[in-house]
């Protein structure tokens, strides 16, 4: 015990000598605590995990609140959290350093490496370069296809099939659209050309000598850990802890998992030229080529951003007249972002464990902000907090609404026999239809996880509810023409995919 009261002593003290060492704003040394601590209950936010890179030192590597909602575990600076696609600049890097070995080159036709790529018009294919695959310019509509990869009982040679079959949004490098599929090609050539699984090649070059020891390349590893989070969402206006994802089958587009305190060590390589303990793990060609701008994505008015850009594996953009480099995560219950800003020598990773909130963007910001301005009274995270919630009452009285209707129980424009059967899709596969006692049981061939309950509310149109309600209440339109059901079209939550899939009748 004595030992232990020693170690946290020393802990604080350490703790508050790296604040009197540097020039560090008031918000950080003095506000910070205070402003998390209201945060995840302002947010229903059940623990967060921060840690800041200055200057090449760690002045903050902390926990708050708890691993979860049912017990009083706290979150501290060694807690995994699934970090989602934070995953990408480490892959992007990969390539990086293998384009600066002449072991490829970035403008390499991704068919070289990988013949069974294929893009659904095969005259396009032979163009797709490595940097496309990348730099999501390959014309997808942002997440195009990720409900069909995502918990799915695909392989990864079925990927490749899938991919084929999905006909891009937009022309040939006119417009951003992201697309995590092209990561797992990307972990192929990888592959490939190292002759080291992407997973090994990022641990030999990368984890390995930084000293990166707790962190994995597999969503998977985080469920026999001992110190983790775990996932949550706010269901119906009320936080639920949720099932652990599974990304796996896209794992280089989005399977590590990490904590804080490992995540420092990346930002201090980050943040130093690619140095960590006075040695070379990354050198700074490798990083600034990763910084290159490939893809425009345009401005944003909050926070503002006269440019959005994105790199391999970061999104570039300029806040307060400067260049911030970051990455953002997203999956089932947890959200996080890096950010770099290279001209304060400055690196910050926040991860939570709820996937409902805009608290570890709005806390990024206003980390950064306290950089330039040390007196700001207003914060970027009271403006967040109004949007969301603001977003998520429109978005449950909308779900009320519709929930409302169903009970009314319309009447069906055809006899119930008609919509019973199996359907298909060019791109997805079969689904199948079944009538229950009060309503329709809908069904998916590659998540048979998945089922949803089907209710009439008119005009052709079905509210679906999905077992799993991270997939939200939607909406499907059917088909009827001259007395008989053609199909229908169906959709998931936006933040897994914007894009439908069309469903025929057999």
């Amino acid at each position: 015990m004595k030992k232990l009261i020693l170690f946290s002593l020393c802990w604080i003290l350490s703790y508050s000598i790296s604040f009197a060492q540097e020039n560090i704003p008031t918000f950080i040394s003095q506000d910070l605590d205070s402003y998390i601590n209201k945060a995840i209950k302002d947010w229903q936010v059940p623990g967060l995990a921060l840690a800041i890179v200055k200057d090449g030192k760690v002045i903050v590597s902390k926990g708050y609140g708890v691993k979860d909602m049912n017990s009083q575990n706290p979150v501290d600076q060694n807690t995994l959290f699934m970090i989602a696609s934070n995953t990408k600049a480490f892959v992007g890097t990969s390539l990086a350093q293998l384009d600066h070995q002449n072991k490829l080159n970035l403008s390499d036709q991704v068919s070289h490496y990988l013949p069974q790529f294929k893009m659904h018009d095969p005259n396009l294919t032979d163009y797709v370069t490595l940097t496309d695959l990348v730099t999501h310019r390959m014309g997808y509509e942002t997440f195009q296809g990720d409900f069909m990869y995502i918990g799915s009982n695909l392989s990864h040679q079925d990927v490749y099939e899938k991919f084929a079959l999905l006909t891009p949004k937009y022309d040939f490098r006119t417009k951003w659209g992201y697309s995590n599929a092209g990561y797992l090609f990307a972990g192929d050539v990888i592959q490939k050309v190292s002759g080291q699984s992407w997973d090994q090649y990022i641990k030999t070059h990368f984890l390995e000598p930084l000293e990166m020891h707790n962190t994995y390349l597999f969503g998977k590893e985080i469920q026999t850990a001992q110190n983790k989070a775990f996932p949550h969402s706010i269901i119906d206006n009320k936080l639920q802890r949720i099932p652990f994802g599974h990304m796996d089958l896209l794992a280089p587009a989005g399977g590590m998992v990490s904590s804080v305190e490992d995540m420092t060590h990346w930002l201090m390589a980050q943040t130093s030229n690619g140095q960590y303990k006075n040695q070379e793990v990354i050198h700074p060609e490798i990083i600034n080529k990763t910084r290159t701008p490939y893809s425009i994505l345009g401005t944003t008015s909050f926070p503002h951003s006269s440019y959005r850009t994105y790199g391999l594996g970061w999104l570039l953009q300029d806040f307060n007249g400067d260049y911030v480099v970051s990455h953002t995560g997203g999956i089932d219950g947890f959200v996080s972002t890096v950010a770099i800003v290279p001209n304060k020598n400055l690196g910050l990773v926040i991860l939570t464990n709820s996937d409902e909130n805009s608290l570890y963007q709005a806390l990024k910001w206003d980390i950064i902000n306290s950089f330039y301005e040390e007196n700001s009274s207003k914060t970027f995270n009271d403006r967040y907090l109004k949007n969301a919630a603001q977003d998520q009452e429109e978005n449950y009285q909308k779900s009320q609404k519709l929930k409302e209707i169903a009970s009314q129980k319309i009447k069906l424009p055809l006899d119930a026999k008609q919509f019973i059967g199996t359907y298909v899709s060019n791109v997805y596969g079969k689904a199948w239809i079944k009538k229950k006692k009060d309503h329709f049981e809908l069904t998916l061939e590659h998540h048979p996880q998945v089922k949803a309950s089907m209710h009439y509310i008119g005009d052709d149109t079905f509210l679906v509810d999905y077992k799993n309600p991270l997939l939200r209440i939607k909406e499907f339109p059917f088909k009827i023409n001259d007395g008989k059901v053609e199909g229908f079209t169906l959709s998931v939550a936006s933040f897994l995919e914007f894009t439908t899939y069309d469903f025929k009748k057999l």
